[in-house]
């Protein structure tokens, strides 16, 4: 709520982070689908969540589900698209060119991963106190995400897509967290 409040203060609207994408029947028809080819990044994750439902071991299943779908959005794929190339790759384009701009931009998106999977992870993003398996599981596959979402939005120019897209493949690891799922 504050930074919504402090970028209204400072001039910002909804318009602003749209970046000129206008909403017409095909580009809204887009979404579904960009968000269906994020998840089927982490489709992987599908038969151990099936499987920990079937069980029933799970305590509120359908909430735990429903705020695993939706967390991402809100904590993910949208701050991290607006910052990362909404602003970031945007304005680094404009002082040092695209290249630079999409290859910084994917490294600091990789650094911002770092900390908490350093501190936090167990699995296939690498074991919490081992740099080189956190390098490996966290910061090389977020890297090359950070490249292709940074060369999509050097191409395309379509931020709601690209933070569909980004929500997509956190949703099933997320889904899986809330889960109890180890992965």
């Amino acid at each position: 709520m504050v930074p919504v409040v402090a970028l209204r203060w400072a001039g910002y609207g909804p318009e602003d982070f749209l970046l000129g994408w206008a909403a017409d029947r095909r580009r809204v028809l887009r979404l579904p689908l960009a968000y269906a080819a994020g998840v089927m990044v982490n489709v992987g994750h599908l038969p151990a969540i099936r499987d920990a439902l079937e069980s029933g071991s799970v305590s509120h299943p359908v909430a735990r589900i429903g705020l695993g779908i939706l967390l991402p959005l809100f904590t993910a794929g949208l701050p991290e698209e607006i910052v990362f190339r909404g602003f970031l790759q945007t304005r680094l384009e404009a002082a040092a060119g695209r290249l630079v701009a999409i290859v910084t931009t994917a490294i600091l998106f990789a650094a911002w991963h770092l900390p908490t999977r350093y501190l936090l992870s167990h699995g296939v993003e690498g074991e919490a106190g081992s740099a080189i398996s956190i390098l490996t599981g966290t910061a090389l596959p977020v890297f090359l995400a950070g490249l292709l979402l940074g060369l999509a939005w050097d191409r395309w120019r379509n931020l709601p897509t690209l933070v569909a897209i980004h929500w997509g493949v956190d949703t099933l690891p997320v889904v899986a967290s809330f889960l109890m799922i180890p992965f």
